[in-house]
């Protein structure tokens, strides 16, 4: 996919939340910089079947609901990389794994050198906290792990990171 020389792999982990596109995009922009593969991860589980007579089926759910919606958040994150981007992208690989979080992450590590997650915070002071996966991967993971802050809010006028970020890495590659 990339003619652009190999400079290792970066697993960035996604759930498709404002934190988990914060995780993407600041990945996405450190593959970028070093050159390196972006390995995409959503790890998804299927929703266990209700117990009855206590919960009627629902009309839509099961293993392969479940499984099309996991697809869509990591097709939806693999997009947003792609659509950021004003140069060539980073080589982009997608992982798409049923199982824990944590545990997906984890054993990815192993074979990465970055893992990226976000930080799951509800609330300013909260967001300075980390969340059950980030805190993990944070202390079992076997490279180095970047926890992404949760987005901030901004002004109008305030250019995003993904408004300005191809552009000023582009920049600085050049």
């Amino acid at each position: 996919m990339s003619s652009r020389s190999h400079g290792g792999e970066v697993v960035v982990g996604t759930d498709g939340s404002p934190h988990g596109d914060a995780a993407v995009d600041w990945a996405a922009a450190e593959a970028y910089r070093r050159g390196a593969r972006l390995h995409v991860v959503h790890a998804w589980r299927a929703s266990p079947p209700p117990i009855p007579p206590l919960a009627p089926p629902p009309a839509v759910s099961g293993p392969d609901t479940d499984k099309a919606k996991a697809r869509c958040v990591l097709d939806r994150a693999v997009a947003r990389i792609l659509d950021a981007c004003s140069e060539e992208p980073p080589e982009v690989c997608r992982h798409l794994v049923e199982g824990s979080p944590r545990t997906v992450l984890i054993d990815m590590s192993g074979d990465a050198n970055l893992l990226v997650v976000g930080s799951r915070g509800r609330s300013r002071i909260a967001g300075l906290l980390l969340g059950s996966v980030s805190r993990a991967v944070v202390g079992h993971a076997a490279c180095p792990v970047v926890v992404v802050p949760p987005p901030m809010p901004r002004l109008p006028s305030q250019p995003t990171a993904r408004d300005a970020g191809w552009q000023v890495m582009a920049a600085r590659q050049g």
